[in-house]
């Protein structure tokens, strides 16, 4: 949805791929490489380093890999890729059909998402998943336009009522049954709940970030991508097998909490000799004139 509310399609069809292609597809080898480094490190340690690089660096399984992210070691990377498509298609369906028969369309895409999902026929770049997004990411930009017109009082308000919805409903659906959601591999139980809680916790989150957009801090944070690269599992998995080892223990909550505080005291860390430095300089520009 958060990608619907800021969705332009102002640009030439290629100057729109070549953006989606730098805000999305690059991020992922980014990604990629620190995940890869993390892994061969841990099976290095374990002494599985040569059947990894067998099992994941064949030439099939490379193709299988970036085509399908089929390699479980880069964890929720899948969403890249998925958001791509659905950007492609979002902008062919803004700029070639019209308003009218637009919904149609995405209905008809969305059912055909869920076909592909029941056969198990799997797409490149999870095309399927992008398909079952789509109503999602249409709904994104009316509902923010709607909410954004709310004063704070009244952002507090829908925020306490649409959060007690879906947490009812959620804990209603699946106190008796073992309800499992993984958007990743198309599991979504009933379609139409999954799309309610779907909406309903989306306009939580819209309503919670209005309330506290002003924060100074949670802008910062927002804005820095140190915190998506420094609290991504493979960082508190390396920390928590440390901690493991140093303590000897295997509770994992006490080990993920450990690891989490830890990762984001450098991160603050390392924030504060980034924003420090670029202070110093501007403070020297500022004093010199150059």
């Amino acid at each position: 949805m958060t990608s619907g509310i800021v969705f332009n399609t102002s640009y030439s069809f290629a100057e729109f791929i070549k953006k989606k292609i730098k805000g999305l597809l690059f991020p992922i080898i980014k990604f990629a490489i620190i995940l890869e480094i993390y892994y061969c490190i841990m099976n290095f340690i374990q002494g599985n380093l040569t059947a990894y690089l067998y099992d994941h660096y064949s030439f099939y399984k490379m193709i299988r890999n970036v085509m399908f992210l089929y390699n479980v070691s880069w964890g929720g990377l899948w969403y890249l890729p998925s958001l791509f498509i659905v950007s492609v298609i979002g902008y062919i369906l803004n700029n070639k059909i019209i308003n009218k028969t637009r919904w149609l369309c995405i209905c008809v895409l969305t059912v055909l998402g869920f076909i592909l999902i029941k056969y198990d026929l799997h797409m490149p770049f999870y095309t399927e998943i992008s398909l079952i997004a789509l109503p999602f990411f249409y709904l994104g930009k009316p509902i923010y336009n709607g909410l954004k017109n709310l004063n704070i009082k009244q952002c507090k308000l829908m925020f306490f009522i649409v959060s007690l919805c879906w947490i009812c409903i959620t804990f209603i659906f699946s106190y008796k049954n073992n309800i499992v959601i993984q958007m990743a591999s198309g599991r979504v139980g009933n379609p139409c709940l999954f799309y309610l809680i779907g909406i309903l916790g989306s306009i939580s989150v819209m309503t919670m970030s209005l309330c506290i957009k002003s924060v100074p801090i949670i802008q910062l944070v927002g804005r820095e991508t140190l915190f998506i690269y420094g609290l991504h599992y493979p960082v508190v998995a390396l920390f928590r097998f440390i901690i493991k080892r140093m303590i000897h223990t295997q509770n994992i909550v006490l080990t993920t909490s450990i690891s989490i505080i830890l990762s984001a005291l450098i991160i603050a860390f390392l924030m504060c000799v980034r924003f420090g430095i670029k202070y110093n300089i501007y403070n020297r520009v500022k004093k010199t004139g150059k």
